[in-house]
C-alpha cells in the first residue's frame, strides 16, 4: 500500500507491485464516477415515463413554475426584445405588455421556449415544438413528444440545461420521435443502452480492479512471509519459547491476512467511497438544495445520537456480560464440588450460594440482553424516521412544484448510493484499522534483533573428542527475566549417556537449548572439547550436536523427506539405513508407498513412538557427535518402549547421548542422572544411588515407580 495515500503505514508493502496498486485505484475510482452517472440517466428515464416528452403549456406548469416565469419575463427586459424583433412570427407579445391574460402569458411561454431551443438545440428542434404560419397568424403547437426536450423546457432556468444542450444537438434520437408510433421509444431505448454501457464498464472495471487489488496484495503478503520466515530463522528465541512460535504462525497466517484484508480495501475504497460519497451528495444538492440540506441534517442528528446511545448500550453490555461470566464460572464451581458438599453436608449452604449467583447472573444478563434488544430496533426507528421525514419533505416539494417526480426518484437513487458508499466506507476503515494493527504487531516482529550471531572469524568444531563442559551457566528466561539456570556445572564426557531429570521442564529444555545455542547464557560458557561454542560456526555446532524434540517430531510431508529434510546430499539407501537404526524402517514398510508415504497434518497419522522413531532416524542419518533426545510425557505402549531403548543401544557407539527423560529404562542404563531443582544442580550420580540416598529424586521419579505401566 502507498505510503502516501494510505492510512496504513505499510513500511513499502506493496513496492513489490506498485503498478497493480495504482491500476486498482484509478479502476476503481473510474469506477465511482460511473456510477454516480447513472443517477442522471434514472433522472432522465423517469422524467420520460412521467411527461412521454409533451413539452407542457403555460396553465400545465405548477404553480411554483409559473410564479417563477413571471418574475423571469419581468426581469429580461432585453431578452423580450430580442423575442420580439427575432421571432414575430410567434405571436408573443407586445414586449412592455402588463397584463395578467393567461393567453399572453401563454404565447410569451411558447416565445421563451422557441427561442430556448433555437438557441442550445437548433432551429429543427424549435420547428418541432412550434409550426409557424407562412402567412402571419398565431403559431401553434405540433403537439409532438420531443423527449428531453420537454426536460429542458421545463427546467429552463436551471444550470442543469447548459449540460443537456449539447447533448440533444449532438444526438437527434434523443428527442426526434419514433416515425410510426411518434413516441420517444429511440431517446427510451438510448437511456437503456447508455445505462447498460455504464453499469458494464463499472463491471468490467471493478472486476479488473479488485484483481489488480488482489494481485497486490498477495504479492505484498508473500513478501511479508518471506521476511517473516526469514527473520524467524535468525531468532533463536523462535525455536525456544513456545509462545513465541505461536505468535510467529499468528502474524505469519492470521496477521497478515488481516493485512492482505486491509491492502486490498484501502487499494478498493480509499479514492472510491470517497468520490462516490461526494458527487452523490452533489448530486442531491443539485435536484433541490432545500430537501438535500434537510436529509443531510437529519443523517448527522441520527449519526450522532444513534451513535450515542449504541456506545452507551454497548459500554453497559460489556460491563454486564463481563459480570454474567463471572457468576457462570462461580456456578460451574458450586455445581463441580458436589462431591465436597455431600461430605460435608453443605447442601443448605451451597443452595443459598447457588441462589444468589443465579439471582446476580439473571440480573448481569438481562442488562446484557436489554442492550442487544434495544440498541439495534433503536438505530432502525431512528433511520426510518428520519427516512420518513425526508420522504414527507420530498413530497411536499412535489405537490408544491418545486420538485419533479423525476427529482424525488433520483433522489433517492442518489441517497441510496449514498448510504451504501457509507456503509462500505465505515466497514473499509474498520478493515484497514485492523491492517494497520496487524503490521504494526508484524513491523515490531521484524524489528527484533537476533539473539545469538555468529561471529565473523568463528572457527569450524569438528567431532567431539573429549568432553561437552557446561561452567557455571546462569540463564533467565528471554522476555520474563526468570532465573532458569543458575551456576550450573557440568561436564559431559565423549561417548558417555547422560540423562537429566529437572523439576520444571524448562529447565532442561534450557541446558538443551545452550548446547546447541538456540540461546546464549547470561553467564558462563559451553564448551566442546575446549573451544567456547560462541566462537564456533552455527552450521558446524548443529552438525555435531543434534536434537530430537518433541514439539517438532514430524512434518507434513514425505517419510523420506522427514528424514532427510529435502537435502539432495542423502540418498534413499542412506535414508532407509537410518531408518533401519531407529528401529523406524519396520513400521514405514507397512506405509502406502513406503518411505515416498505422505504423514504429518497433510497425510497419514503417526503413533507417538512412531513419531518419535522418525525424529530419531532423522538425527542418525547426520551421524552426530551429541544426540540430545526428549522423550514424551505421554505413556507409550511396550513395544515402543522397548524399540526405543534397542534403538538407543544401536547408536550409543561412537556418540554422546543426552535425554530429557523420567522414563526408568533410560534412567538405569544413563551413566549419570543430573538433577536440576530451581535452577541449580540438585544432585548428580547413577539411578540406583539417587533412588537410595536423594529425596526430590524419589518424589520426581515417584508416578514411574508406583505406576510401572505409565512408563
Amino acid at each position: 500500500m502507498d505510503s502516501a495515500s494510505s492510512p496504513i503505514p505499510t513500511s513499502g508493502a506493496l513496492a513489490a507491485a506498485p503498478g497493480r496498486s495504482w491500476a486498482a485505484r484509478l479502476g476503481s475510482l473510474t469506477a465511482a464516477v460511473l456510477l454516480v452517472l447513472t443517477i442522471p440517466v434514472v433522472y432522465l428515464f423517469v422524467d420520460l415515463l412521467v411527461w412521454r416528452g409533451t413539452i407542457p403549456e403555460y396553465t400545465d406548469l405548477p404553480a411554483a413554475r409559473q410564479k417563477e416565469f413571471k418574475a423571469e419575463w419581468e426581469r429580461s427586459l432585453g431578452a423580450r426584445d430580442e423575442i420580439k424583433s427575432s421571432h414575430a412570427k410567434v405571436r408573443p407579445t407586445d414586449a412592455e405588455a402588463k397584463t395578467e391574460d393567461v393567453q399572453h402569458w401563454q404565447w410569451r411561454w411558447q416565445a421563451v421556449t422557441y427561442q430556448m431551443l433555437t438557441e442550445r438545440v437548433g432551429p429543427e428542434a424549435a420547428d418541432a415544438y412550434l409550426q409557424l404560419p407562412e402567412n402571419g397568424g398565431t403559431a401553434t403547437p405540433t403537439g409532438q413528444r420531443l423527449g428531453v426536450l420537454s426536460l429542458m423546457a421545463r427546467e429552463r432556468p436551471h444550470w442543469t440545461i447548459s449540460l443537456l444542450g449539447p447533448f440533444a444537438r449532438s444526438a437527434g434520437w434523443s428527442w426526434r420521435p419514433d416515425a410510426e408510433s411518434g413516441t420517444n421509444t429511440p431517446y427510451l431505448a438510448g437511456l437503456f443502452v447508455i445505462l447498460f454501457l455504464l453499469t458494464a464498464t463499472q463491471i468490467v472495471l471493478l472486476f479488473a480492479a479488485s484483481h489488480w487489488a488482489a494481485s497486490a496484495g498477495l504479492a505484498a503478503v508473500v513478501r511479508m512471509r518471506r521476511s517473516i520466515y526469514g527473520h524467524a530463522n535468525r531468532l533463536n528465541q523462535v525455536v525456544v519459547r513456545r509462545h513465541t512460535m505461536k505468535e510467529v504462525a499468528t502474524l505469519f497466517t492470521a496477521k497478515l491476512e488481516t493485512m492482505a484484508d486491509g491492502l486490498r480495501a484501502s487499494v478498493l475504497h480509499s479514492w472510491r467511497l470517497p468520490t462516490v460519497i461526494v458527487l452523490a451528495l452533489l448530486m442531491l444538492v443539485s435536484v433541490n438544495t432545500g430537501v438535500a440540506l434537510t436529509f443531510l441534517f437529519l443523517a448527522a442528528v441520527v449519526w450522532f445520537a444513534v451513535g450515542q446511545f449504541a456506545a452507551y448500550f454497548s459500554r453497559d453490555g460489556r460491563i454486564a456480560s463481563r459480570r454474567a461470566e463471572a457468576r457462570l464460572s462461580q456456578m460451574k464451581e458450586s455445581v463441580s464440588i458436589l462431591q465436597l458438599v455431600k461430605c460435608y453436608l453443605m447442601e443448605g449452604f451451597n443452595q443459598n450460594r447457588v441462589e444468589r449467583q443465579l439471582t446476580d447472573y439473571s440480573r448481569a444478563e438481562w442488562r446484557r440482553l436489554r442492550g442487544e434488544s434495544l440498541s439495534r430496533p433503536a438505530v432502525i426507528a431512528a433511520a426510518i424516521l428520519a427516512g420518513v421525514g425526508v420522504l414527507y419533505l420530498a413530497g411536499r416539494a412535489v405537490l408544491l412544484g418545486e420538485m419533479s417526480v423525476a427529482g424525488l426518484a433520483a433522489k433517492i437513487f442518489a441517497i441510496g448510493i449514498l448510504l451504501w458508499a457509507v456503509s462500505v466506507w465505515v466497514g473499509s476503515r474498520i478493515r484497514i484499522r485492523r491492517a494497520a494493527e496487524a503490521e504494526a504487531e508484524v513491523t515490531e516482529f521484524l524489528q527484533r534483533r537476533a539473539d545469538t550471531g555468529q561471529t565473523i572469524d568463528a572457527e569450524f568444531l569438528q567431532p567431539m573428542e573429549k568432553r561437552m563442559e557446561l561452567v557455571e551457566l546462569s540463564m533467565r528466561e528471554p522476555g520474563s527475566g526468570r532465573m532458569l539456570l543458575e551456576n550450573v556445572s557440568l561436564a559431559i564426557p565423549a561417548g558417555s549417556r547422560v540423562a537429566i531429570v529437572a523439576s520444571d521442564p524448562e529447565e532442561s529444555l534450557t541446558l538443551a537449548f545452550l548446547m546447541t545455542r538456540f540461546l546464549d547464557p547470561t553467564g558462563g560458557e559451553v564448551r566442546i572439547d575446549g573451544k567456547n561454542t560462541r566462537w564456533v560456526t552455527h552450521e558446524s555446532l548443529r552438525t555435531q550436536v543434534a536434537m530430537v524434540l518433541q514439539q517438532n517430531l514430524i512434518f507434513s510431508d514425505t517419510v523420506a523427506n522427514n528424514i532427510g529434510c529435502g537435502d539432495g546430499g542423502y540418498t534413499l539407501p542412506q535414508i532407509i539405513e537410518a531408518g533401519k537404526m531407529a528401529h523406524a524402517h519396520q513400521f514405514v514398510q507397512r506405509l502406502p508407498y513406503g518411505y515416498e508415504s505422505l504423514i504429518g497434518d497433510g497425510g497419514l497419522s503417526l503413533r507417538a513412538g512412531e513419531k518419535l522413531r522418525i525424529a530419531l532416524a532423522r538425527a542418525v542419518l547426520r551421524d552426530p557427535s551429541v544426540l540430545i533426545v526428549e522423550e514424551p510425557e505421554l505413556p507409550m505402549d511396550e513395544d515402543s518402549r522397548a524399540l526405543l531403548d534397542d534403538a538407543y543401544e544401536r547408536i550409543a557407539a561412537g556418540h554422546t547421548q543426552v535425554f530429557l527423560s523420567r522414563r526408568q529404562s533410560v534412567l538405569r542404563r544413563a551413566d549419570r542422572v543430573v538433577v536440576l531443582h530451581k535452577g541449580k544442580v540438585a544432585a548428580a550420580g547413577t539411578h540406583e544411588d539417587l533412588l537410595k540416598t536423594n529425596d526430590l529424586y524419589r518424589h520426581l521419579l515417584f508416578k514411574e515407580i508406583t505406576v510401572p505401566s505409565a512408563a
